[in-house]
């Protein structure tokens, strides 16, 4: 009897190490896992964070000089006046609050645009080099911008030359539209950077609207993110324009329909203070009147 007592404490040895292997096991395979998900976790966020990078840099290309993402402000600022005074920077504004000559529409739908030759310098003090490129072959510069941040959308340029036809006007900006691309390949050395060129005045033997997509290429079957493009515009007065657009820093119609309403309600503040004026200047005008007018009766 004693004897069988004794031989259980081997065996509750044994049961016990049993019990503590696999616990240990366990916490092993637990920590391994853990550090697994770590790993992957870590490397996605790399994978992210470089591609949120690669798309940050192509969505700040330049365009003769002219920074995608850029503050409107501060590159009128250069081209006007390096300094401009107080009155020099009202000026360049509208009564309804828009920067001056800002149109809407004007060469895609729901985003505001504005001429920029109106506010290059003539008088010698503006680095009109250090904010614009003036090419030769390009007489007319714009930009789309948000009116509530400034933040530049596009940077559109119109060939000097004229065209004929569809298929000239494609054909002259061509050249230019391979320089471009060669350089903002060069500045962004990604391998995950897709060229989906459709600059061309045909497909399938028919018309095409010419279009050059920059797309970041997506792991995990994700659709590829359209980042840039470059697109002709042929029809504006025979006019060839070239123009490079970020289209996630454009405005959406929410945005545009907001600034529609802030402009029809400053035009109508404006409006409304210069009826009361001259109401006021009237009534000023009838009462210096009320001296001359006879008063019988009144």
């Amino acid at each position: 009897m004693k004897r069988d007592h004794l031989l259980w404490w081997p065996i509750l040895g044994i049961v016990l190490l049993i019990i503590y292997w696999g616990i240990q096991r366990w916490q092993s395979i637990q920590y391994q896992s853990e550090r697994d998900k770590f790993k992957e976790k870590t490397r996605t966020v790399k994978i992210y964070d470089k591609r949120e990078m690669a798309i940050q840099s192509l969505q700040s290309s330049k365009l003769f000089g002219i920074k995608l993402g850029g503050d409107v402000i501060e590159l009128i600022s250069g081209l006007n006046n390096f300094e401009p005074t107080d009155e020099e920077y009202k000026n360049w504004f509208d009564p309804s609050g828009l920067i001056k000559g800002t149109k809407k529409d004007y060469f895609n739908t729901f985003q505001y645009s504005v001429l920029l030759n109106d506010f290059i310098s003539r008088n010698g003090k503006a680095l009109d080099w250090l904010f614009l490129y003036q090419n030769d072959d390009f007489s007319k510069y714009y930009v789309e911008y948000n009116p509530y941040s400034k933040e530049i959308s596009a940077v559109i340029a119109r060939l000097k030359k004229e065209y004929t036809d569809h298929e000239t006007c494609v054909k002259n900006l061509r050249p230019y539209v391979n320089l471009i691309v060669e350089r903002i390949k060069k500045d962004n050395p990604d391998e995950n950077l897709i060229i989906d060129d459709r600059f061309f005045p045909k497909l399938n033997g028919k018309k095409n609207f010419p279009i050059l997509w920059f797309k970041y290429k997506n792991k995990k079957n994700l659709s590829d993110t359209f980042v840039l493009h470059l697109k002709a515009f042929c029809g504006l007065n025979n006019e060839s324009i070239i123009m490079l657009e970020a289209p996630m820093l454009q405005i959406d119609h929410k945005t545009y329909k907001r600034v529609l309403d802030d402009v029809s309600k400053n035009l109508r503040i404006i409006s409304e203070k210069k009826d009361l004026k001259l109401k006021e200047k009237f009534i000023e005008d009838a009462n210096k009147e009320k001296s001359k007018i006879n008063k019988s009766g009144l």
